[in-house]
């Protein structure tokens, strides 16, 4: 038999589809680790931290309390929020803020300080809490470190036997 190839269509062009490039946006990016070196930058602003360690739930939030009381009575032209943030299994802080810069934090916890054992906390023992200063990027470090000791240590270099 005889075909017609008047009828007949071509056969399509054969077409290459080459699949798009997709590039890997992670390991583009270049990876910055967070910061775990403690910078002492006195002008930025701070917060006080009470450092409650091994302290009860219901005692910790009392602590908040008081504090909040005793700030709303002494420091009644400031607002002061005060938090409490679960540092790790053994340590909680309660962080009083804000704090224009290093020294009006260390002005503030020198007035509280003497007035915490009997005034403020009375229930809470010696040895159970201490206060600490810490700036907002440093305190970012110490969630990530968790070492309130290491801390303490860099504080003590700027603020000798302060804390």
């Amino acid at each position: 038999p005889v075909t017609d190839t008047s009828t007949t269509k071509p056969a399509p062009p054969i077409v290459k589809v080459t699949p798009p490039v997709v590039k890997d946006t992670i390991t583009n990016k270049p990876v910055t680790a967070p910061p775990t070196v403690y910078k002492y930058v006195a002008t930025e602003s701070h917060y006080v931290v009470l450092v409650l360690n091994k302290v009860d739930p219901v005692f910790s939030n009392e602590a908040k309390n008081a504090f909040f009381r005793y700030n709303r009575e002494t420091f009644y032209n400031k607002t002061y929020s005060v938090d409490l943030l679960q540092l790790d299994t053994d340590n909680r802080l309660l962080l009083i803020a804000p704090f224009k810069d290093a020294k009006d934090a260390v002005d503030y916890a020198d007035k509280t300080l003497p007035k915490t054992a009997n005034e403020i906390i009375p229930w809470l023992k010696g040895g159970k809490y201490g206060f600490i200063i810490i700036s907002g990027s440093n305190l970012e470090i110490l969630k990530g470190d968790k070492s309130v000791d290491k801390y303490k240590e860099f504080i003590n270099q700027h603020w000798p036997g302060k804390f």
